[in-house]
Parts: structure tokens; C-alpha cells; sequence
């Protein structure tokens, strides 16, 4: 495992592919988030302020030798990609561009690799629950899905374009400068479970129905889980209305004959599973 401060745009600009595995949790960053973000980038620019913190970032290596999967941090990266896609689409649609920034610059740098085709020229790749709904707002508007915090979100960082309270290049130098902790995990002895729970454990707002999906699937090879997903994981959410967390700790009344304590629920399925299975075949 190693990590190192960067851009995060230096960081977009070099990555081909980061895919937000299956197993994690949906987009889930609200207005009030991307505002305080539309604030510091503001700040940097009126206080003349060289870098801006945004947080950690931790990835280990994909399949194929130019992607990378983020195992924690999709929230920061995946609200600068919709920032910088509004950008772009804005300046599409008022004909206009700035000294050093046009549409065509963004869309080829940060979200698109032209070398690919366009099945594959995303550069980021959500969720499956997520992706579809981030690739309409490459699109025409009327095709956006409107409840959708990615579609919220896009629609306000245009909004404050609209307003024009900060030039098209002053907002993009202050993107710029906005940087990450990149922990790299490059190591076989480099457990993602280990180190996920971990992070989560300072105060990320994390359930336990994402913290079980997540031990469940994170270790297993990317076509073992989308497979689980699809099959198990996917209709159970769906079948719950998404309350993982109840469902879980009904689960384990029935299984155990005991009622866990509802800040407990995570820390009682592993106990329960690490005992009952010897794999996840066998428990779903």
C-alpha cells in the first residue's frame, strides 16, 4: 500500500478507466454537499489559495492494465466529474468558451478517452445502478432521470454557471487545484476490506446493509460480483425498498432467535456468517 497527494484533475487527466464497483453504494451526495464544493472552489479563486484538500481517494488496480477500481472516495470524484460534465455542456449550449477551456478540451481530458469506442469511452464508470443515468446527462435533456442525486446535482452546478458568479476560467483553475490522498493498493497482502472498514470507521455516514454488501462482494473477482449482484443482491434491495439494514437484523432474529441491537447489525451478521458459512454460494 502506498499513498501520495494529487490533483485530482492531474489524476483524471492520466486515468483511461476508474470503475465504482458493483458492490458499492449508490451516488448519494446532495445539494448541500456540491454547495459547500461550489464555495470552496469560489474561496480558492478570492483568496488567491494555491491547493484545497479534498480528501482520500483508495484504488487498486483492474483487470486490465490501464483500469483502476475505487474502492472508497467515489462520492468527491464522481461530484467533480459531474462539475466538470456541466461545465462542459454549458459551454455547449451558450456558445461560449473560456481563454484556456473549451467543451471539447474538458469532454477529451477529464470524462471521455477518444481512443475507445463508445461503449467504452466513459472514463468514469459508475455503478450499474448509477451509470446509465450518469451517460443521459451526455445527452439530451428530456432523457435525464429526474430524481436521481446525480441529475440533482448536475442541474445545480449548472444553475450556478447560469449565474455567472465566477468566470468559466476561474472556476476551472480552482478545480485544478483541488487535491486528493491517492492510497494505492498494489500489494497481495493489501486487504480492501480491511482498509475500507477502517476509513469508514471515522465517521463516513455508511449503513450496515452497505457494510455487509460490501464484505460480501468486495473480494470476490468483478464477474463473480456483478453475478451475485444481479442474482442475490439486487433483488433483495429491490424487494425491501432498499432498507437493507431492517431487513438484515430480521434476518438474524429469525436465524439467531436473538434481536440485535440496531447499531450492532454489521458486527452480528459477520459474527453469524464467519460462523454458519464457508462461502457465499452456500448463503445465498
Amino acid at each position: 500500500m502506498e499513498g501520495n497527494v494529487r490533483h485530482l484533475t492531474e489524476y483524471l487527466r492520466g486515468a483511461t478507466k476508474l470503475i465504482i464497483p458493483v458492490y458499492q453504494r449508490n451516488y448519494d451526495w446532495k445539494i448541500e454537499n456540491c454547495k459547500r464544493l461550489m464555495e470552496d472552489l469560489i474561496m480558492l479563486e478570492d483568496e488567491n489559495k494555491q491547493t484545497h484538500f479534498l480528501g482520500s481517494m483508495v484504488v487498486k488496480p483492474g483487470n486490465l492494465s490501464q483500469e483502476i477500481i475505487v474502492i472508497d472516495g467515489q462520492q468527491r470524484l464522481t461530484t467533480v466529474s459531474i462539475l466538470l460534465l456541466a461545465l462542459k455542456n454549458w459551454m455547449e449550449n451558450h456558445s461560449k468558451t473560456g481563454k484556456r477551456i473549451n467543451p471539447k478540451n474538458i469532454e477529451d481530458t477529464f470524462l471521455m478517452d477518444t481512443f475507445r469506442s463508445d461503449v467504452d469511452k466513459y472514463k468514469l464508470i459508475p455503478n450499474p445502478r448509477d451509470f446509465e443515468t450518469y451517460k443521459k446527462l451526455f445527452g439530451d435533456e428530456k432523457f435525464f432521470v429526474r430524481h436521481s442525486n446525480l441529475t440533482l446535482n448536475y442541474e445545480y452546478f449548472y444553475n450556478v454557471l447560469d449565474q455567472e458568479t465566477i468566470s468559466l476560467d476561474s472556476l476551472m483553475n480552482s478545480i485544478e487545484k483541488l487535491q486528493v490522498m491517492i492510497v494505492n493498493l498494489n500489494s497481495p497482502n493489501d486487504d480492501p476490506q480491511l482498509i475500507f472498514e477502517s476509513l469508514n470507521s471515522t465517521g463516513v455516514d455508511l449503513k450496515d446493509g452497505d457494510k455487509i454488501r460490501n464484505y460480501l462482494l468486495m473480494n470476490e473477482l468483478p464477474d463473480a460480483q456483478v453475478a451475485y449482484f444481479k442474482n442475490y443482491w439486487e433483488p433483495i434491495e429491490e424487494r425491501t425498498n432498499f432498507d437493507l439494514s431492517s431487513f438484515f437484523r430480521d434476518y438474524l432474529t429469525v436465524k439467531t432467535y436473538k434481536y440485535p441491537n440496531i447499531s450492532k447489525v454489521y458486527e452480528t451478521f459477520i459474527e453469524f456468517y464467519s460462523f454458519k458459512y464457508n462461502d457465499k454460494m452456500s448463503f445465498f
